[in-house]
């Protein structure tokens, strides 16, 4: 929500009238891709349905030149993935962190943390807006809990390139 914040604050520098939203972007494995509306990633076409395919993730967020990426704080993996893909990576992303589903990496380079309900709030929506499955009651559970406690926080654990492209 900052980078949107600062999107917004540069629109309304430029003064008068802007229609826009941030070129921000989901790459989701579930089926139906879940809603970030309420956060600014809109219109839904930027929540972007991929396979678990690491060559056809990176051809997903290549194609769309994303700068910085966000990948699941996981197990890395073997992933092949085609040096033309490979180089356009190279070239686009600058920054990557690794995001846990719960809210917290171990160790933590970045942690972010508000004390908005209305964030918390639009965070819950993201939940809502997907059929439950048997994890998503855990893990909204363990956003209600911080939302509950005032605050909500996520850390993030910086990678470099090579490291968050085995996450995929």
């Amino acid at each position: 929500m900052a980078y949107v914040t600062a999107f917004y604050d540069r629109c309304r520098e430029r003064g008068g009238e802007f229609f826009a939203y941030p070129d921000f972007f989901t790459f989701q494995r579930e089926s139906p891709c879940a809603s970030y509306g309420n956060l600014d990633i809109w219109p839904d076409h930027k929540n972007v349905p991929v396979p678990r395919d690491a060559q056809q993730t990176i051809e997903a967020v290549t194609d769309r030149a994303v700068n910085v990426l966000l990948v699941p704080d996981s197990e890395p993996g073997d992933p092949t993935i085609a040096p033309v893909e490979l180089a356009s990576a190279q070239r686009s992303i600058r920054h990557c962190f690794a995001y846990s589903a719960s809210g917290s990496t171990t160790p933590a380079d970045l942690v972010i943390t508000c004390r908005n309900q209305m964030l918390g709030d639009y965070a819950l929506d993201v939940f809502d807006s997907v059929p439950a499955d048997d994890l998503l009651p855990e893990r909204r559970q363990q956003w209600q809990q911080q939302i509950a406690n005032g605050t909500l926080s996520q850390s993030f654990r910086e990678l470099d390139l090579s490291e968050a492209l085995l996450r995929l």
